[in-house]
């Protein structure tokens, strides 16, 4: 619906692109309020006459099957004045018992404001009566908190006023005054139950606690790459919150949105809420435009901002986009931006830059071919391996198509389309297909993995909690495990899913679905809503046992961001993790764990690590290829975001800038060039100390001469406080004196902390030792 500043009414039907027009209840005055009913079968509109014109008409409306509008009924409230916000009262709201297909629809009672001060009640039956006289300033807010059915009204004179609805009612609650800095109020919004989000024209968005009364505030100045935007100092006009993904969005009037993703939960948000708020990249709507209103979509990941530019207005559209980030073998495949992609070597960090006119959702590479595609349409692109590079990457095939997600191995493309996933080749051709069953649901995350002349193998996480793999190197597709769910009750989705090159395990990170009372954005819907939690639990199926295994990553106040797999150490897989709300202040930002999967123990915790490179700041886990982590580098991508205007200008700082960094794992430290056996014995060993098993792990090792590899491994046992193993590690490296020190302590029955301190101190690791 709508409303135009002629008092003309348009109604448009998506799926009958039909539209219907109704200019007569309120021209010739400006329309200023039009809002659906949560269940979209009435809309109500209201126009803003000035008193000297009459009073302002409210008009309820139904819309038939071609899109036209037709009156209800309409009302005249005098005491109103214009008419400028209105909200609909679901708690308590009882389906009607339909009997007729003439019945009218079941439509909530709702309450109207407007610049003078009182509130209406008013329902499609005819019934308009003033349930709040005089406010004592005009609304310039006003929502409705579902959960507690409370009417929440915010006025010019910078007071709060809570009404809890009493038989449709408003009884007098709480009334408190905010702090809405020099600007005044400018837009308001839900950001959690009970947390309401404040735009007052200065550099932050200010949160208020509804039912505590306390506050706090999320900075611009905060949010990493506002600052080359020029929006860490900007004007917050306007905020919106999306309870489907936790997302709050807010808008500023030198052009820049930012948008926050709750990382806490809601259980998390009592102490230090801003923590669990973890800002997104920030967006620039465009040279000289100022927003004026923000609006998230009613499905997941559209943001709709309106902006001025001038003497005219416009509208943005902001579908939210996950950066592709993946690699195989030497390169990786990163997207920079909706346009843009970047493949660099791992190690000598050449780039080739991809650039395409459509709007990029994800990417997939092997070899040195690499697929980019938008949701309509698929490009597939070869690039030159050597180094320099004589030649720009070269556009192989492309295609419409509305595959999402899409994987790639060797000459063929895996496209998931609907319950299925279609063979084809790079220009479009369907080669074959596989299916999914009913409750299997539909491609939500896939992945490849395999290694030459060892078989590959496709990994599929659906909509409905389900893993599924197949076998794909034979001429055709071969189901390799069954549909498989991971959550055994309530509705989940699988995230993102890796598979192991021999196939043996998968593991998947995912989504639940919980339904509450939510803080109710007006036009969101019904009081009781579904939302989509992400899980603190890493779960990884192991095909052989048909066991589910599963690390809770909660009990350490973190979230899991992503996980991959070691293509040869097929039992272990690195995790990153960023703290939640929850953690301790002081919690690293990012950490990478690596786990290994048992076949009868289960997941166990290998090690943690937080990065810490001088002048880096690292975005995620790129992936593990034992001896060494890759990371994405944060400070990189702020610099080759316009990489394509860097190289017309001829600068080299974005060619230049390495946007994947390696970091050895810590028994490696100081092996960057260590022979494959040597790791291979070092990832034994390390993974029959984590089992408690010391004679495999002697074993393992026994053969190793080098001094610089038993030192790690005795670093090793100062981290795990294995003791009775240091001896045999000392004695290797020759350290006498520092395995007679540990055999008297041991002697002695000291504390294990004690022995810790001994063995860091005598092998060379004073750090260590200190910190014991």
């Amino acid at each position: 619906a709508v409303g135009w500043d002629d008092g003309t009414l348009l109604v448009w039907s998506l799926k009958d692109r039909l539209s219907g027009e109704e200019q007569e209840q309120h021209a010739p005055h400006a329309v200023t309020l039009i809002e659906w009913s949560p269940e979209a079968e009435r809309f109500i509109s209201g126009d803003g006459r000035q008193p000297e014109a009459g009073p302002a008409n409210l008009s309820v409306w139904k819309v038939d099957s071609r899109g036209r509008p037709s009156t209800v009924c309409s009302y005249k409230p005098a005491s109103l004045g214009g008419l400028s916000h209105a909200i609909s009262r679901t708690a308590g709201k009882v389906k009607k018992l339909v009997t007729s297909v003439f019945a009218a629809p079941d439509c909530p009672p709702f309450y109207v404001a407007g610049p003078a001060g009182a509130v209406c009640h008013a329902t499609d039956t005819g019934q308009c009566n003033e349930v709040i006289s005089d406010l004592g300033a005009p609304v310039l807010a006003m929502l409705y908190d579902g959960g507690s059915d409370l009417l929440v009204c915010m006025l010019a004179n910078s007071f709060l006023c809570t009404f809890k609805l009493a038989n449709n009612k408003p009884m007098p609650k709480t009334k408190v005054k905010l702090a809405m800095g020099k600007g005044g109020l400018q837009g308001a919004s839900w950001a959690a139950p009970g947390h309401l989000a404040l735009a007052c024209s200065d550099s932050l968005v200010r949160l208020h606690i509804v039912p505590e009364g306390d506050h706090y505030n999320l900075l611009l100045a905060d949010v990493p790459g506002a600052a080359a935007l020029g929006g860490e100092t900007g004007s917050v006009v306007a905020v919106s919150h999306d309870p489907l993904r936790g997302s709050l969005a807010a808008a500023t009037r030198e052009g820049v949105a930012v948008v926050w993703r709750l990382i806490g939960g809601e259980g998390g948000m009592t102490e230090e809420a801003e923590r669990a708020w973890a800002p997104l990249a920030p967006v620039a709507l465009g040279k000289d435009r100022s927003a004026t209103a923000l609006g998230f979509g009613p499905g997941e990941g559209l943001l709709a901002c309106q902006y001025t530019s001038g003497d005219r207005s416009g509208l943005c559209l902001l579908p939210e986009t996950k950066l592709t980030r993946t690699h195989h073998g030497d390169w990786a495949l990163l997207q920079t931006s909706a346009h843009t992609a970047r493949v660099e070597h791992l190690s000598s960090g050449a780039t080739r830059l991809l650039q395409t006119k459509m709007r990029v959702l994800g990417g997939a590479l092997y070899g040195n071919v690499a697929v980019l595609w938008s949701g309509a349409r698929i490009e597939v692109y070869e690039f030159d391996e050597s180094d320099p590079s004589p030649d720009e990457p070269r556009l192989l095939g492309e295609f419409d198509s509305a595959a999402h997600p899409v994987a790639l191995w060797d000459d063929k493309l895996f496209l998931c389309v609907g319950d299925r996933i279609e063979l084809s080749n790079f220009a479009g051709s369907i080669e074959g297909s596989v299916g999914l069953s009913d409750a299997e649901g539909q491609p939500t995350c896939v992945h490849i993995a395999g290694r030459a002349r060892r078989g590959a193998y496709l990994a599929v996480g659906t909509s409905t909690g389900f893993v599924k793999a197949w076998e794909i190197s034979r001429t055709e597709a071969r189901q390799h495990v069954s549909g498989r769910q991971l959550v055994a009750s309530g509705p989940a989705r699988i995230t993102s899913i890796a598979i192991t090159t021999d196939g043996a395990r998968m593991s998947a990170l995912l989504e639940t679905q919980h339904t509450h009372k939510s803080a109710g954005n007006p036009a969101a819907g019904s009081a009781s809503r579904a939302s989509w939690v992400r899980s603190q639990g890493l779960r990884v199926y192991v095909a052989e046992t048909d066991a589910v295994q599963v690390h809770d990553f909660g009990a350490s106040h973190r979230m899991p961001q992503s996980h991959h797999w070691d293509p040869v150490e097929t039992m272990l897989l690195a995790v990153d993790t960023r703290p939640t709300a929850s953690a301790p202040s002081r919690s690293a930002p990012l950490e990478v764990t690596t786990l290994f999967s048992t076949p009868d123990g289960g997941l166990k915790v290998r090690d943690s690590l937080a990065p810490d490179v001088p002048d880096a700041t690292f975005e995620g886990l790129l992936g593990l290829t034992v001896p060494r982590f890759h990371l994405v580098r944060a400070d990189s991508l702020e610099v080759v975001a316009h990489e394509s205007e860097e190289r017309a200008g001829h600068k080299k700082a974005a060619e230049e800038a390495r946007l994947v960094h390696a970091l050895l794992l810590r028994e490696f430290d100081g092996m960057e060039d260590v022979d494959a056996a040597t790791s291979h014995a070092l990832i034994s060993f390390s993974y029959h100390l984590v089992l408690g098993q010391m004679d495999e792990a002697h074993r393992a090792v026994r053969n190793i001469k080098a001094a610089s590899v038993w030192e790690n491994m005795a670093s090793m046992c100062v981290q795990t406080r294995r003791i009775d193993v240091a001896e045999v590690c000392l004695g290797n490296m020759g350290h006498a004196r520092g395995a007679r020190a540990i055999r008297e302590a041991i002697g002695l029955r000291s504390d294990p902390e004690v022995c810790a301190g001994i063995l860091a101190g005598g092998g060379g690791r004073p750090g260590r030792a200190a910190e014991r």
